[in-house]
């Protein structure tokens, strides 16, 4: 076994050089994101936990008539009882008696 030339290894050096490379690079990022750019990122991790924003409501805004029923519900309420009739009427053309809940 000889000794080997170095043109023979310089892949080896070259996927050596490469790693070390990639180390170095990953190495300067976490230490610009943890030391130098720190007080930026503890500030917006300040503004994310403790900060409030406004959210729109997704179904509208639940308005009180001026007899402090909810509209919405009352709405409901209403339709229930349309419902109500109208399986009422159909059971009589039948001659039954049919429940709507």
């Amino acid at each position: 076994m000889g000794k080997r030339r170095f043109t023979e290894v310089w892949r080896v050096w070259a996927v050596m050089a490469a790693i070390v490379l990639a180390t170095l690079v990953v190495t300067l990022r976490l230490v610009q994101l943890q030391i130098v750019d720190h007080a930026q990122y503890a500030a917006d991790a300040r503004l994310i936990h403790y900060g409030q924003d406004t959210l729109a409501d997704r179904r509208g805004a639940r308005r009180n008539d001026p007899d402090g029923v909810d509209t919405k519900a009352a709405g409901f309420i209403k339709l229930t009882l349309v419902l109500q009739v109208i399986v009422d009427q159909v059971a009589d053309i039948f001659g039954q008696r049919l429940a709507f809940a």
